[in-house]
């Protein structure tokens, strides 16, 4: 009777090419809820290092009538006329306190005309998608969810119908 030796090195190595590979395929992968509440935490942080970004570009995924209380059917993408001025001209600082001011420039909304207006803003994870609860073209509260960002941008959404209404915002140097 023949046997194979391989000696205590060698199947210790057989073992550990066999045995690590199944190990690592039983961890607990992260569940989208966890990921989104990552991704929520990441952008809470890039708003908090006090940065100041501007409204750059407001469109939709598909073409939609924007004005739908008007007779004429205009269907377009790029809704950036559409943004009133004194939003073109504001720059929004966000505050580690969980504030942002507007810093209203040359242009001020009519309902107000300080340089500056202090709003809160959160952000949270909710299940598959962010919520950013920012404010409208008035700035009337409204919650946006998060489609992406980095450090220099940030883009939010709203759901009108069946398309989505894009906002970008871009950091100021």
């Amino acid at each position: 009777m023949r046997f194979c030796y391989f000696g205590t090195g060698m199947a210790v190595s057989i073992i550990i090419t066999l045995v690590l590979p199944m190990m690592s395929a039983c961890r607990k992968q992260p569940t989208a809820a966890e990921l989104e509440k990552k991704k929520a935490e990441q952008f809470h942080t890039t708003l908090q290092q006090s940065l100041k970004f501007r409204l750059t570009a407001y469109y939709s995924d598909k073409p939609i009538d924007y004005i739908e209380s008007d007779s004429v059917q205009l269907l377009e993408t790029d809704l950036w006329k559409y943004v009133r001025d004194y939003v073109k001209d504001d720059y929004y600082l966000f505050t580690s306190a969980g504030d942002v001011e507007v810093i209203q420039n040359a242009l001020k909304i009519p309902s107000d005309f300080s340089d500056t207006i202090r709003y809160n803003y959160n952000v949270n994870a909710e299940g598959d998608h962010t919520d950013f609860n920012f404010y409208d073209y008035e700035y009337n509260p409204l919650t946006y969810k998060l489609a992406e960002f980095s450090a220099d941008y940030f883009i939010v959404y709203v759901t009108r119908g069946d398309a989505n209404i894009y906002s970008r915002y871009e950091k100021v140097p």
